[in-house]
């Protein structure tokens, strides 16, 4: 786990998401009860972009709890409560880091509720166009996991799963 100069509140944020995810996400019956309860809204719409990928023919796959999806070419990955899409084309090990990272999201979302959509999801979705566009310009991005929601996600998936893929 890399170290990165995050803001003190960065670094607060950090940690009580990656303690609690991780107690979450090693408690199977816990991260479903949340999710279906606290996060029904997060999981349902999860379910609904599920069914929306099955019908244009991919096939659904376990992964610790939840299900996912490859789905797209070379474009990371997203979480939608325990629904998991991630991008074909990529090497193992960036799917396996990106399977434990979206795991990561989704018990974030177990234990934020629906308030993981506007502290998580919709930041992320920013951070992640920026970017591309960033990039596109041929400017220096700062690693992804140096905010706390992203850097929490991948070490809750790490300290979850580890190496039981």
């Amino acid at each position: 786990m890399p170290s990165f100069d995050r803001t003190r509140i960065g670094r607060f944020m950090y940690k009580w998401s990656l303690s609690w995810g991780t107690w979450i996400g090693k408690h199977p019956f816990v991260h479903y009860a949340l999710l279906l309860t606290w996060a029904l809204p997060v999981t349902l719409a999860g379910w609904l972009i599920g069914l929306g990928v099955m019908l244009t023919g991919h096939a659904p796959k376990r992964y610790h709890g939840c299900v996912w999806f490859m789905f797209g070419n070379n474009w990371g990955g997203m979480s939608c409560g325990n629904t998991l899409l991630i991008s074909d084309k990529m090497d193992a090990g960036w799917t396996k880091h990106t399977k434990h990272h979206e795991f990561g999201h989704s018990c974030q979302a177990a234990f934020m509720g629906i308030f993981w959509v506007f502290v998580v999801a919709i930041p992320s979705a920013v951070r992640y166009w920026a970017q591309i566009i960033e990039r596109k310009h041929n400017k220096v991005c700062t690693p992804y996991d140096a905010i706390w929601f992203e850097g929490s996600a991948s070490d809750i998936g790490d300290a979850v799963i580890g190496d039981k893929d």
